[in-house]
């Protein structure tokens, strides 16, 4: 039996407008398999699933590519609590099968919210020489009904549209951040920090060219947890900047002193960009729903600046082989690590 995920594809080229917007999508499935379907085209059996991975993101993203929506309007979730296409007899498939959807439409992201909107759908499935576009075109389309049929319900209840302020729920939760900064255990890993000194001994040794520079491999990353209740949304956010000791070496013969003094300002360019990072994801006011755009648009900022200035140094400064450059690069990483 062959496998293949669900696909989602807007159907029209100009976006529609709606005057909410899609805060994020949930599944109540008591499983990822959608149907068991025979397909002409391939001769053979497909099992459809949703996405294996991020399928939550898969469904918001294709509203955003379908809808134009209203940011500043209220924010919006969709449980879905029935994709499937239903067998009349378990394991075999028949043209009769019930293409079944349902979901339901709710304020902000909390279930506990109260219910808006239900909609639900099915028909035939019938036969086809390609399935597997057919399927994928019956869940976009009911997506697109479902959006509809509620905004049509959205826009009768002027009830629903008052309770929002600039996309706000009145009574939105607070959020708690706790941002930590180089939480590492690994002894791969040596963090970047203003105070460490790098050594040799953190580079692997290799008997290439002596005119190769060798590599260092400095990260710069975070990852976010997020645990919500009825009262907070309690985020915790974990920042790293490290050198990555498995993947960086240096060629046999290198003088070792200039060649460290090179990597020391790599490494510090790192640990300032490994603050900034974890003072702007601290301090910044993030909103429900909202919040791990918000993170991605800080890190992607801050990520171009960092590679940015780590290209200028190893440029101007021939990789760490013009003294005077280098004279001039440590006094402004000095004057950085200050600020």
């Amino acid at each position: 039996m062959q496998k293949s995920e669900i696909r989602l594809t807007p159907i029209d080229i100009k976006k529609k407008e709606i005057p909410f917007y899609i805060q994020n999508v949930q599944f109540q499935l008591s499983s990822d398999t959608i149907a068991t379907v025979y397909s002409k085209k391939k001769k053979g059996t497909i099992l459809f699933t949703l996405p294996q991975k991020n399928k939550e993101s898969t469904f918001t993203t294709f509203f955003e590519n379908q809808y134009t929506q209203n940011k500043d309007g209220a924010p919006i979730s969709m449980i879905v609590k029935k994709l499937e296409v239903t067998p009349i007899k378990k394991g075999e498939f028949n043209p009769k099968d019930q293409f079944q959807f349902e979901c339901d439409f709710i304020k902000g992201n909390d279930p506990d919210q109260d219910l808006l909107y239900t909609f639900r759908a099915k028909n035939e499935f019938g036969t086809f020489e390609d399935a597997e576009t057919v399927l994928n075109n019956y869940v976009t389309r009911v997506l697109n009904s479902a959006i509809e049929q509620f905004k049509a319900t959205f826009n009768n209840r002027v009830d629903w549209q008052e309770d929002y302020t600039k996309g706000k729920l009145p009574n939105s939760k607070p959020i708690k951040v706790n941002c930590v900064y180089n939480k590492i255990n690994s002894s791969d890993s040596v963090a970047c920090t203003s105070q460490k000194k790098l050594i040799g001994a953190y580079f692997k040794k290799t008997k290439k060219a002596k005119n190769e520079n060798g590599n260092a491999k400095y990260v710069l990353t975070y990852k976010a947890l997020s645990e919500e209740t009825s009262k907070q949304l309690k985020l915790d956010i974990y920042v790293y900047s490290f050198l990555n000791k498995k993947l960086s070496w240096k060629p046999e013969g290198t003088q070792n002193e200039n060649w460290l003094a090179y990597q020391q300002g790599l490494f510090d360019i790192s640990s300032i960009f490994g603050l900034r990072l974890q003072k702007e994801m601290k301090n910044h006011t993030y909103s429900l729903g909202e919040y791990r755009t918000e993170l991605n648009k800080i890190y992607n900022d801050l990520m171009k600046e960092y590679l940015t200035m780590t290209k200028q140094y190893s440029e101007e400064t021939k990789n760490g082989s013009l003294p005077d450059k280098m004279k001039e690069w440590i006094s402004k990483i000095g004057k950085m690590n200050n600020e």
